[in-house]
């Protein structure tokens, strides 16, 4: 008889059992597999139940990748994109820094349909900020919220983040390089 893997695996688990005094397990009829878990095969792997799973709504900010000139006007982008139906519209407004002024529309609301909603808005730069333009996007109903702050950061490079301090030689352990361990306080 030829089973599946997943069957002949319960047999095998089956016969261990009653090899160490548990009840015999029937291996002979066919058993199938239960709804919705198929039976994986050995060439065949199983997708990743988590391999397209994606926030349901993504922010993009896009504008001019070098330091703006003073005087100078900009085009920033921004794009709001919506896997899924949001239960409430989302609004889309534009934080501007000290120095900088927004022309045209500063705020937006988007219908919570999914699919990609771009924007565009124009920025006078008076002086050279020191401060990000923010695009911040809100939405919220009784069953869920969202609030996302987007920077642009007129060409400068996004802030590094703290790393802590490591040791000076790192750890080896049966010939593996585990690297340099983190000093704890």
């Amino acid at each position: 008889m030829n089973l599946p893997p997943v069957l002949v695996l319960l047999g095998v688990v089956g016969c261990a059992g009653a090899a160490a005094g548990g009840a015999p397990v029937a291996v002979d009829a066919p058993v199938a597999p239960p709804v919705g878990l198929g039976v994986v095969t050995p060439d065949v792997a199983a997708p990743s139940p988590l391999s397209d799973v994606r926030a349901p709504v993504q922010v993009r900010v896009q504008g001019p990748p070098v330091a703006p000139k003073a005087g100078s006007t900009l085009a920033v982008d921004w794009a709001v994109e919506m896997a899924t139906a949001f239960p409430a519209p989302l609004t889309v407004k534009v934080r501007a820094p000290h120095g900088v002024e927004v022309t045209g529309d500063v705020s937006a609301t988007i219908l919570p349909e999914p699919g990609t909603k771009r924007g565009r808005v124009f920025v006078r730069v008076r002086e050279v900020p020191k401060d990000d333009l923010v695009i911040v996007v809100d939405g919220a109903s009784e069953a869920a919220g969202m609030h996302a702050e987007i920077p642009y950061r007129f060409g400068r490079p996004a802030p590094r983040v703290a790393q802590p301090p490591r040791a000076d030689t790192p750890v080896v352990r049966d010939g593996v390089n585990l690297g340099r361990p983190v000093r704890m306080p």
